[in-house]
């Protein structure tokens, strides 16, 4: 009996250590919808710069091969900025190849289009950054790094993660497993002021390209 008891807490315990998976974690409302909503319309020949296009011409074309978009704005150099929350709306602007009558190409916003968010969680964190993104990558996280601190001589990992999201605004939470875990909007000034994680949020701040 003993024996038996000993084996199902031993048993418990390494449940407890594993690393909590999403592969069954169902989604809800607060799940990024993924795709680029923020796109960048430029010419493809620099000599036919869009920033000869008329606004009237431009917001005719757009709308009648697109229809209605959330935002348009001509930027400094002349390419336009275009923001839609529809995801049939973003393939049609990737697609694009015409704009009232100038040759052009649309890609999405270098940094528009996504977001980075911190997660504490010992559970997580004792995972590899491999595993993290794998597990969490069909909610949008694209990117991870595992904060540690300075303790002497050496480093020693802490429950914080940051994590990069393909959308522009973070969730307000992930799911792993079995855990729902809040996320909160990665500040770098905010969690930086501890003198021995400045190298550590450098790191960070390179690897998910802040």
């Amino acid at each position: 009996m003993t024996n038996k008891n000993s084996q199902t807490s031993s048993t418990s315990r390494q449940a407890k250590r594993s690393c909590p998976g999403s592969g069954d974690s169902d989604t809800d409302n607060d799940s990024p919808h993924i795709f680029p909503r923020w796109l960048i319309i430029e010419a493809a020949e620099p000599e036919h710069s869009l920033a000869k296009l008329s606004p009237f011409l431009l917001g005719k074309a757009l709308t009648a091969q697109i229809g209605s978009l959330k935002s348009v704005k001509r930027l400094y150099k002349g390419d336009i900025l275009v923001e839609t929350d529809k995801a049939t709306y973003s393939k049609m602007l990737l697609r694009l190849t015409h704009t009232g009558g100038s040759v052009n190409l649309g890609h999405p916003h270098r940094s528009l289009n996504t977001s980075r968010g911190a997660i504490r969680s010992r559970d997580i964190a004792s995972c590899s950054v491999e595993e993290i993104v794998d597990e969490l990558r069909p909610q949008g996280v694209t990117a991870a790094v595992i904060i540690h601190v300075r303790d002497g001589d050496s480093k020693r990992r802490t429950n914080t993660v940051i994590l990069k999201f393909a959308s522009p605004r973070p969730p307000k939470h992930i799911t792993a497993g079995y855990m729902r875990v809040p996320v909160d909007p990665y500040i770098l000034c905010a969690v930086s002021t501890a003198r021995n994680m400045v190298t550590t949020h450098e790191r960070a701040k390179t690897l998910l390209h802040v």
